[in-house]
C-alpha cells in the first residue's frame, strides 16, 4: 500500500513539473492571427507604394510594423530596402543579415527562401558601397585619448582600426588632457572601399596665467591700461560736469539773490563756489590728460614687442581625401 502510494506521488510530481516546464516556456515567436496577418499584409503593400513614390522614411515605419508582427524573411528583406533608399547602409546591413538568419520552417512558402537568396544579394551589394574611416592619432599616448564619432566613443585600442559608417557628414572629436580639443567634419561618399585616413594632431594648450597676443605682449597688462585709462576718462567727464554745475550754481544764486560786489558775504559765497568750480575743472582736465596717457602706452605696448610663439590660432582647412570630403580645425 506504501509502495502503490510512494509511486503515485513520484508520477504526479513528474506530470507536475512537465506541465510547469511547458507552462513556462515562452516561444521566440507568437504566431500571428489571421486578422494580425492582415494587418501585417496591407502594411507591407502601403509599405511599397510608398518607397515607389520616392517615400523611404514612411515606407520604413509600415515595413517596421508588418516586420513586428511577422517576423518572416519577406517582411526583413521590405525593411532593409527601405533603409537603404534612406541611406541608412549600415543598418540595412545588419536588417539582411538578421533574415539570413531566420530558420527555414517545414513547407514555408518560396518566397521566403527567395528573401534570403536576394538579402544574401543585398549584403554583398552594401559591402561594396559601404564606406570606412580610420584615426590617425598624434600628439597624445592613446591610453588618454578620448576620440568619438558622432558621439559613440572609440575604445583606445580601436583608434586605428576602420570603422564602417553610412555615407555623409561624421563629426569627429579628439580630447586629451592638457591639449586642445580637435573637431573635424568628415564627408563620407558612397561607394569609397578604401578606408579614408582622418589625421589629427593635438596641441598643448597654453595654460600659462599670463597669456599673451601674437606680438608676445601680456594680455593682463593690456587689458589693465584700457580699464584704468577709461576709468580716468570717465573721472575726467564726471568732475568736468560738476564744474559746469558748480559755476552755474554760483551764477543762479548771486542773480537770485541781488548781490551785489559791494556785499562782503556775497563776494565770499561766490569766490567759495569759484574756487570748488577751478578745483574741478582742474581735475578733468589732469583726468583727461591721464587717461590719453595711459591708454596711449597701452597702445605702444600692444603694438610693439618681439614677435613670439604663442598659442596656435583658431583654424580650419578643407581637404579632399579618397571617399571623402575632410573640414579640420582646432578650438
Amino acid at each position: 500500500m506504501r509502495s502503490s502510494a510512494r509511486k503515485y506521488f513520484v508520477q504526479s510530481l513528474t506530470v507536475t513539473l512537465l506541465l510547469t516546464a511547458l507552462l513556462g516556456a515562452s516561444p521566440a515567436h507568437v504566431e500571428p492571427t489571421e486578422q494580425d496577418k492582415n494587418t501585417a499584409r496591407t502594411l507591407l503593400l502601403a509599405g511599397r507604394d510608398l518607397l515607389k513614390a520616392g517615400k523611404p522614411r514612411a515606407a520604413l515605419e509600415a515595413f517596421e510594423r508588418a516586420h513586428a508582427i511577422m517576423h518572416v524573411p519577406t517582411t526583413g528583406l521590405d525593411v532593409a530596402k527601405a533603409q537603404e533608399a534612406l541611406g541608412s547602409l549600415i543598418e540595412a546591413r545588419k536588417t539582411a543579415s538578421e533574415v539570413i538568419g531566420i530558420p527555414a520552417q517545414a513547407n514555408e512558402p518560396p518566397a521566403f527562401t527567395d528573401a534570403r537568396k536576394a538579402a544574401a544579394e543585398m549584403i554583398e551589394r552594401l559591402d561594396n558601397r559601404i564606406p570606412s574611416l580610420r584615426l590617425r592619432v598624434q600628439g597624445a599616448p592613446a591610453s588618454v585619448i578620448k576620440a568619438t564619432v558622432d558621439g559613440e566613443q572609440i575604445p583606445a585600442s580601436e583608434l586605428s582600426t576602420p570603422r564602417k559608417l553610412n555615407p555623409g557628414s561624421h563629426e569627429v572629436v579628439v580630447k586629451a588632457p592638457e591639449r586642445m580639443t580637435v573637431r573635424q567634419e568628415v564627408k563620407l561618399q558612397d561607394g569609397a572601399t578604401a578606408p579614408v585616413e582622418v589625421a589629427v594632431t593635438l596641441v598643448p594648450v597654453d595654460d600659462s596665467s599670463t597669456s599673451t597676443e601674437p606680438g608676445g605682449r601680456s594680455k593682463a597688462l593690456i587689458y589693465a591700461g584700457i580699464g584704468v585709462s577709461g576709468a580716468l576718462a570717465a573721472v575726467g567727464v564726471g568732475t568736468a560736469i560738476g564744474a559746469a554745475v558748480t559755476d552755474k550754481a554760483a551764477y543762479d544764486e548771486w542773480d537770485e539773490s541781488g548781490c551785489t560786489s559791494q556785499v562782503l558775504s556775497c563776494r565770499e559765497n561766490f569766490n567759495e563756489k569759484d574756487q570748488l568750480r577751478v578745483g574741478l575743472g582742474s581735475a578733468a582736465i589732469w583726468s583727461f590728460v591721464g587717461a590719453v596717457a595711459v591708454g596711449g602706452a597701452t597702445a605702444v605696448y600692444a603694438l610693439t614687442g618681439k614677435k613670439t610663439a604663442s598659442k596656435p590660432q583658431a583654424a580650419v582647412f578643407v581637404a579632399p581625401q579618397g571617399g571623402a570630403i575632410v573640414v579640420t580645425g582646432n578650438f
